[in-house]
């Protein structure tokens, strides 16, 4: 998962190792955080798929990310319907 460069300085998150994911239950998972190596966009790493496995995400599902704090995100799933036409999957960085 991606976080544009620009959002992430703006946000104070160039620099930090790890940001926290809370979904809407209240459960939280530690995310690995990483600088891409042309420093184009901050990376999600370590972390994120035991997130998406949890939550049960799936490549239809929209989520949003809401930054609360510098280093603590809650998570917004919206489900997609089975019998919605698949949309593309745009690169950020």
């Amino acid at each position: 998962m991606n976080i544009p460069k620009e959002l992430a300085v703006a946000e104070g998150l160039i620099g930090k190792e790890r940001v926290m994911l809370k979904n809407p239950n209240g459960r939280s998972w530690n995310v690995k955080l990483r600088l891409r190596e042309n420093g184009g966009c901050l990376l999600m790493t370590q972390g994120l798929v035991a997130c998406w496995q949890a939550n049960n995400i799936s490549l239809r599902d929209t989520i949003v990310f809401e930054l609360v704090k510098r280093s603590e995100m809650e998570i917004h799933i919206f489900r997609t319907g089975a019998k919605q036409e698949r949309q593309p999957v745009h690169k950020i960085c």
